[in-house]
């Protein structure tokens, strides 16, 4: 029961971080579209730059969830190969740098949260944009709510990062199970009465597996924690952002998809 009740709390930390990328992804599909229905083909310029910026977003987004935290969960040599590591500053320019305009990719490097100045950023070219005449403050207010959801969702992507699974239930679930494992051979002698090889051979056999089992699930928990910690079993955010990305294009009619 205390095995269970940890990874069911593991995997609703999972399952909650999907649904907040979900959530953004949808947002940003919204805001692409109504980009492109409110300013049409007059602002070409600006959709473009709206949208690369939103792209860019998304990505400062989840390099600031793929940093180590000082509760991150610590991994031996034997998961090392599905442990992608830690954004550099290469990523930072490959996935954010490239997308928006140099000065703003300048001004955001001394912020603490990247992603936010650039919904900042987000907001005020779309209130230069109403000052000067190229929407209206009804179509302005509704774009508004998608970037709104935005801020919504990394806000509870940051509430899962920086909050760490209680140590209590880790540490006492795994505690438990090594109890278990190891006063379990004492529970399961008396199957047979009459012991022989044959028989021997077959409680060996049954204890292993049964070891296996709850170890299995143990390690299931653990790997369900921190769903952003760039292991190969964490949320696909580069997945959603890169079908987000080809979305966007292709309802802009680019030819670079």
């Amino acid at each position: 029961i205390y095995a269970s009740f940890k990874n069911s709390q593991s995997y609703d930390r999972m399952w909650e971080a999907r649904k907040n990328w979900g959530g953004l992804a949808v947002a940003s599909r919204v805001f692409g579209n109504q980009l492109k229905m409110y300013l049409g083909d007059a602002a070409v310029s600006d959709l473009k730059q709206l949208v690369d910026r939103q792209i860019a977003y998304l990505q400062a987004l989840k390099l600031q969830l793929r940093k180590r935290m000082p509760h991150s969960r610590s991994f031996g040599r034997d998961i090392r190969k599905y442990y992608y590591g830690e954004p550099t500053d290469a990523d930072w320019q490959h996935e954010v740098g490239r997308r928006i305009p140099s000065s703003e990719y300048a001004a955001i490097q001394p912020k603490s949260n990247k992603a936010l100045q650039l919904l900042y950023l987000q907001n005020q070219h779309l209130l230069a944009m109403r000052e000067q005449h190229e929407m209206s403050e009804y179509k302005l207010m509704d774009i508004m709510q998608n970037l709104n959801a935005c801020f919504e969702n990394q806000g509870k992507n940051e509430r899962i990062k920086t909050t760490p699974f209680p140590r209590q239930y880790a540490f006492f679930s795994k505690s438990f199970i090594l109890i278990f494992i190891l006063i379990l051979p004492m529970g399961i002698l008396d199957l047979y009465k009459h012991y022989s090889l044959t028989g021997y051979a077959f409680i060996c056999l049954l204890y292993t597996l049964v070891a296996w089992l709850y170890i299995t699930i143990e390690l299931v928990g653990d790997n369900s924690e921190d769903p952003f910690e760039n292991f190969i079993t964490d949320i696909p955010m580069t997945a959603i952002i890169r079908q987000v990305e080809i979305d966007l294009y292709e309802m802009m009619n680019l030819p670079d998809v």
